[in-house]
Formats: structure tokens, sequence, C-alpha cells
């Protein structure tokens, strides 16, 4: 989360955002850059994945999202 407001992205730790398309984009490229290393477990690489190919699809379409914090 942190990164992310550091990138504009500006999401508050407790309330829900609808993510503007460019704000995906932006968390898409520092979610990307922060991807879990080598030896991670398998849920991580799963959570990651999962997460990954909905910020990319999103991205893909132009499209905005709703995020939840909680």
């Amino acid at each position: 989360m942190d990164r992310c407001a550091q990138k504009g992205v500006n999401l508050e730790y407790f309330d829900d955002s609808l993510l503007r398309a460019e704000q995906v984009v932006t968390m898409l490229e520092v979610f990307t850059a922060n991807a879990p290393e080598a030896g991670a477990q398998h849920a991580q690489i799963a959570a990651f994945k999962s997460i990954h190919a909905i910020l990319t699809q999103a991205k893909a379409q132009g499209m905005g999202l709703a995020a939840f914090c909680d």
C-alpha cells in the first residue's frame, strides 16, 4: 500500500476504493516489481498469480477496479 501511494495510487488503508484505469496500471507496475522471490511458499505464489492476472486483464481492457481493504 505504501509503495502504491508513493506512485500516486493513493489507497487509504481501511477504505473501499474505486481504482481508475491509470491507477490499475500503476498498481500493476508496483505489484510486478515486488513479485515473490524464488523459494516463496506455494500459497504466496498462487495469490500473486491471481492478483497479477486480475490487474493485467483490467489493464488490457482499460478498466478500473473496486479495491476492498479489510
